[in-house]
């Protein structure tokens, strides 16, 4: 019988310390507060260098009560420097953002069909890059960025917003945000890293609306956000509590690219929906994102003018060698050297 036991405990002892300690190993590394401030904003980054060739739909439910409104859908086409946003106002009728290497405009058209009229907007050349994302209220390098389509990329990453004006990762590096302590979770087969932070400027600024909370991330997605609570201060300085829930088709190694994002502000008892349906990897004809896509003249920055006086200038400077080559040949040969 002893034997037998001695048999059983030897073949199951081994058992349990591989599912004892083998689920830490499955599990993967936690993180800490260094690890966060270390790798959270290097993966954002990434995360926003890999929306390239993408087109994404998408509207939004109000819900208060009873009662929801549902706006009409909004599409985006976006391949940096190039974006396109086609959104639906109800008093400006179709409306055309867009960006590409040489300019940027907003359109509109009541019927769709007929682009350009007074509400027409262009701004001059710009030298951004791609398309950079901002809090609302900043303007970066102080060129002409795009605010007109600072709203619209801010949907391309819905993963990393708390609501549609928070931009998450634009505080992280903040003086005044403060991580207070970092937790590890596993949800059906996640690991989420629960942040809880602590950020209250010194001085008001209605730009500026986030404030206290916790951040649930996912690390093995670009640390992008699962789900959040926090405090929202608005521009009458009154504090609103929030919750964001994201939810995703997540699968190993593919973008994690939101579905449904849902924000619930507890002081006026009402609800935000953002659908979303993706396209990756498309491919775009750049002149879609010009003015001549929508039937109207490419705009004229002078650009021919400079190009034609640089190679009347740089004729000029050659004459000029040619010349100075040719009274030394002649200064010589009268020396006969």
């Amino acid at each position: 019988m002893r034997t037998f036991q001695k048999t059983i405990f030897c073949a199951v002892f081994p058992l349990c310390l591989v599912l004892f300690f083998g689920a830490g190993t499955l599990r993967g590394e936690d993180e800490t507060v260094e690890s966060f401030k270390a790798k959270a904003p290097a993966a954002w980054a990434r995360y926003l260098e890999s929306l390239k060739n993408i087109e994404v739909t998408w509207y939004s439910e109000t819900i208060k009560k009873d009662e929801t409104e549902t706006s009409k859908p909004s599409t985006v086409y976006h391949n940096p420097p190039y974006h396109l946003s086609i959104s639906q106002s109800d008093v400006l009728g179709t409306v055309a953002s867009g960006n590409n290497k040489r300019y940027s405009f907003r359109l509109s058209s009541k019927d769709g069909k007929t682009w350009g009229d007074d509400q027409t907007e262009l701004f001059l050349p710009n030298s951004d890059g791609p398309l950079q994302f901002f809090k609302p209220g900043e303007r970066g390098n102080g060129k002409i960025l795009r605010e007109l389509v600072s709203w619209d990329t801010l949907h391309l990453a819905a993963a990393l917003k708390l609501n549609f004006f928070i931009w998450f990762p634009s505080y992280v590096n903040e003086e005044d945000f403060q991580v207070l302590e970092v937790e590890n979770l596993y949800e059906d087969d996640l690991h989420l890293v629960r942040v809880k932070y602590s950020y209250e400027p010194k001085e008001f600024d209605p730009n500026i609306h986030l404030r206290s909370g916790e951040v649930f991330l996912l690390p093995d997605y670009d640390w992008v956000i699962k789900r959040a609570a926090f405090k929202s201060m608005d521009v009458d300085q009154t504090q609103a509590d929030c919750q964001t829930e994201i939810e995703y088709n997540l699968a190993p190694g593919k973008l994690a690219l939101p579905s449904v994002v849902t924000v619930k502000f507890d002081e006026d008892n009402f609800t935000m929906r953002w659908h979303y349906t993706w396209k990756e990897g498309c491919t775009f004809d750049k002149k879609m994102f010009t003015l001549s896509h929508f039937g109207l003249d490419e705009p004229d920055f002078g650009e021919g003018r400079v190009n034609r006086l640089r190679i009347i200038m740089s004729l000029l400077g050659a004459l000029l060698i040619v010349s100075a080559l040719y009274k030394i040949y002649q200064s010589r040969k009268r020396r006969g050297l």
